[in-house]
């Protein structure tokens, strides 16, 4: 599937459509040895006060902002490109102080959380939002430059240097992650912070005694597990359960770095010297390029290699993001560079553009995300996006081996891994993850819809078909000949042998918003009239307000420990009272809910499906989604 990872910079094979002597901006350690006109300091790049004071009171406060060519970035050993959680976001405009020379004023969203990363360990940094200074009018120029940066430059996680579990637990759900993290090398260094992370928290839940509780339950191995799951080269390494092997990676971590306060448990039959040796291997192949130099090779693997392709089409699926419309173009972009396809494009691109030629911005929702409907979305650009899913399903509805040759970190480590679909969140064209339209009667009286021999969209996880007639969730599944015994951990549906896709397609504008076709759902905004979705608002915001008042109402009765959020240690407490302790509808709901799996010995299931983020903790937005289903 992929070239073994050469030492030093890569050379670029892949066809790159932009131009070698692109000017991007990144941030250095020092001005240009050659052009010291090129450079400005960080602090200056933006006249905004706000900015000034986050960089002076960050890791970056001596940096600069440079410009240099794309090639000129590409041939530094030491260059970087950040993956990093977009928070504490500012609204900028303001006057520039551009090193390139080419912008005046700027004005967007600027997430000041690219100022928190520690300068260590690199000399040029590329950050996408500040290459175009936080502008709004630069997103598509920054979209075309990202996947061929993070196919040639090494990538650096943020979310892994400051040794925050939680942050690194986090950042795995993000959608933008499928790039970011999926397909290029990663810092050696990150790497190394990563497995100190999942050290500490395996020693904190351990105690450094023998464990004895199920290997699941492990969480630094099970966040190691997460990784892999996303580096398929990685995942497919390794044919053991990805959760008992990321146990012993840490392990061999442990003994190779003389740490103590952890029992040796499954590499007891090891060597210091082996463990050592294993775990150079371990980390060779997370870090290494997952895909291959060439475009050839690239096409091939999508054709060939099932776990490849399941991944790239469940990385579509991934609607955790502020506005859900970035799902058009959150994952894709660096699969169709390495596979010389067209390069991924926002088919709402057009559509924000006539506002800004018009001197004006786009519509927003009240929760400022895009309102548009159906019939603002380029359909043309649409399919030539999803030419690389199309290559992923000719491998996946036809290979004999499309189910079996997946491994299980690949499928997913946890629920949030996994390829989730929510029909009310998918924007125009995206339900059906690349396959075109498939008519809805393609739905089986089971609630799935089968694709090819081996898979289908089991929409049946959110319980009975809904009184509307319109599924809402479901997962892309194997599909199983016969269904699991109840004891079996198999992620499978039966077979219902109703009507079967054999081949993906391409969208119409027909079949965009049609309710004749799967995906399509009356609860979407762009399906709908202008004053349906105001009233639907008004709706929501009673919602929001009632939701929120009994939240705060939980709190105050059964947060314990003051922390602002639900443990599963509270919400045993609360389902072990006789009865509900208030009238309250919803309060009455999650009492029933909480009540009824801790008397079947689900409880701590349920909790974990519902902690979506993996921290442990119920936030408010899990409570809300909790209850909303």
């Amino acid at each position: 599937m992929a070239d073994d990872a050469a030492e030093g910079p890569p050379q670029a094979q892949t066809p790159i459509a932009i131009s070698s002597s692109q000017i991007l901006r990144v941030v250095t350690a020092s001005p240009h040895p050659r052009d010291a006109g090129s450079s400005v300091p960080l602090s200056e790049a933006l006249k905004h006060p706000g900015w000034t004071e986050a960089v002076a009171s960050s890791p970056l406060r001596d940096h600069f902002l440079t410009a240099i060519t794309y090639d000129e970035l590409v041939s530094i050993e030491r260059a970087r490109v950040l993956s990093y959680r977009a928070d504490n976001i500012v609204t900028v405009d303001c006057d520039a102080n551009d090193p390139a020379g080419e912008m005046e004023h700027v004005s967007g969203a600027a997430p000041f959380s690219v100022l928190n990363t520690p300068s260590e360990g690199w000399s040029h940094l590329w950050i996408d939002a500040l290459d175009g200074l936080f502008d709004e009018s630069h997103k598509p120029r920054t979209l075309a430059i990202t996947p061929y940066l993070l196919l040639h430059v090494t990538v650096l996680p943020q979310y892994w240097l400051n040794g925050d579990f939680a942050a690194a637990n986090q950042a795995l759900s993000r959608a933008w992650i499928h790039q970011e993290l999926a397909y290029g090398r990663l810092d050696h260094g990150a790497l190394q912070k990563l497995f100190q992370i999942c050290l500490v928290k395996h020693k904190e839940q351990t105690g450094g005694k023998t464990w004895k509780g199920t290997r699941a339950e492990l969480e630094g191995p099970r966040l190691l597990a997460r990784v892999v799951g996303k580096r398929c080269r990685a995942a497919t390494s390794e044919q053991e359960d990805m959760v008992d092997s990321s146990w012993s990676a840490i392990e061999w971590f442990a003994r190779s770095n003389k740490a103590d306060g952890i029992a040796v448990e499954v590499t007891a039959d090891e060597t210091d010297d082996e463990c050592a040796m294993l775990l150079s291997d371990y980390v060779k192949a997370l870090g290494a390029r997952q895909l291959s130099e060439t475009v050839e090779r690239n096409v091939a693997a999508l054709l060939a290699n099932p776990a490849l392709a399941f991944s790239v089409v469940k990385s579509y699926a991934n609607t955790r993001m502020f506005d859900t419309s970035e799902m058009y173009v959150s994952s894709l972009g660096v699969v169709a560079a390495a596979c010389g396809l067209a390069p991924i494009a926002d088919p709402l691109g057009e559509y924000r553009e006539s506002f800004r030629r018009k001197g004006s911005n786009p519509p927003r929702n009240p929760d400022g995300s895009l309102r548009y409907t159906v019939d603002d979305v380029d359909v043309d650009v649409l399919n030539a996006n999803h030419a690389c899913l199309r290559l992923c399903w000719k491998n996946l509805l036809t290979r004999s081996d499309a189910l079996s040759a997946v491994p299980p970190a690949i499928v997913g480590v946890g629920p949030t891994d996994r390829a989730k679909l929510d029909w009310t969140r998918c924007p125009p064209g995206v339900a059906t993850l690349g396959l075109g339209p498939v008519p809805a009667d393609f739905v089986d009286s089971a609630g799935v819809v089968r694709l090819g021999e081996h898979y289908g969209f089991d929409m049946t996880t959110e319980g009975p078909k809904p009184a509307d007639g319109y599924w809402h969730q479901g997962e892309l599944r194997g599909v199983a000949a016969n269904p699991p015994a109840a004891d079996e951990d198999v992620a499978a549906i039966p077979d219902d042998s109703g009507r079967v896709l054999t081949q993906a397609g391409e969208h119409t504008r027909e079949s965009l918003g049609g309710a004749r076709y799967v995906g399509f759902h009356p609860q979407c905004r762009w399906n709908v009239s202008l004053a349906d979705v105001e009233a639907e608002e008004k709706e929501s915001a009673e919602f929001e307000r009632t939701l929120r008042n009994l939240w705060h109402a939980w709190l105050s009765e059964y947060d314990a420990d003051g922390s602002g959020t639900i443990s599963l240690g509270e919400l045993k407490a609360f389902a072990s009272l006789p009865e509900c302790p208030s009238g309250d509808g919803y309060m009455q709901s999650l009492y029933e809910w909480a009540a009824g799996n801790l008397e079947s010995g689900d409880l701590e299931a349920a909790f974990n499906e519902v902690d979506a983020d993996g921290s442990g903790e119920m936030e408010y937005e899990e409570f809300k989604l909790m209850l909303s289903a």
